[in-house]
């Protein structure tokens, strides 16, 4: 009986140093990249595992351990985990952003309660500007409109809604009275300002999706009698 166990022992020891040894030679083939919208998974995987793919999973995963995690614009964390011995998940934690002000020619990134939570020099692709905003002084950690809670809200809430409804546009023009303008495509949308917001981005999303390369200027503020909104040709 001891004999036995004697051999189960030697069996279990010579079974782990040989699956160390096999873990040692393995190395990763894939890394791929989760939560990421600001962040391509290239420019993800360069900035935080440039040498991952093609590396022995053994001295990924100590370099990992020992190694201090790196600090990058947009990000409030991540996270890297092994899916497999041959492959690498990277998980991004972006700071949630919905669009950027240009104050002293850097473009200056605000979260859903219009924090500033980052600067760049260049734009960043996805994210519309907004103009027409009396913002004064614009600095990271602080908050667009702060003296005017009711203009924040509609601008937080429009923004809100286009995401929601995945309507994309570069750039928001809004006026004095915070009524908004913007282009889809070849379309120059006369959206107004807070009244029905909700409902008319969605009227609005529905009528994008069936409007494919058509161009001109959607009034958007009032419905019809029929209730449908006029899309008028574009003065050339």
């Amino acid at each position: 009986m001891k004999r036995l166990q004697k051999l189960g022992i030697v069996f279990a020891l010579l079974l782990a140093v040989s699956l160390a040894a096999a873990f040692v030679c393995i190395r990763v083939k894939t890394v791929t990249v989760q939560g990421n919208r600001i962040y391509s998974e290239e420019a993800a995987r360069k900035a935080l595992l440039p040498q991952a793919e093609g590396e022995r999973s053994a001295e990924l995963l100590f370099r990992l351990w020992r190694g201090k995690k790196k600090q990058l614009a947009f990000l409030t964390g991540y996270d890297i985990r092994f899916t497999s011995p041959f492959s690498v998940e990277l998980i991004l934690h972006e700071k949630p952003v919905l669009g950027y002000v240009r104050y002293m020619s850097a473009a200056f990134y605000f979260d859903d309660e219009l924090r500033v939570v980052e600067s760049a020099q260049k734009p960043i692709s996805g994210y519309p500007e907004i103009t027409g905003l009396q913002t004064g002084d614009i600095a990271v950690g602080g908050t667009l409109l702060e003296a005017d809670p009711k203009g924040r809200t509609i601008v937080r809430q429009l923004l809100l809604n286009l995401r929601k409804n995945d309507i994309r546009t570069e750039q928001i023009v809004f006026d004095a009275a915070y009524q908004a303008t913007f282009r889809c495509g070849g379309i120059t949308v006369l959206f107004g300002g807070e009244k029905e917001a909700e409902e008319r981005c969605k009227d609005l999303a529905g009528i994008l999706k069936k409007a494919g390369n058509a161009s001109g200027i959607l009034d958007i503020r009032k419905r019809a009698s029929n209730g449908t909104y006029a899309l008028q040709a574009q003065n050339p």
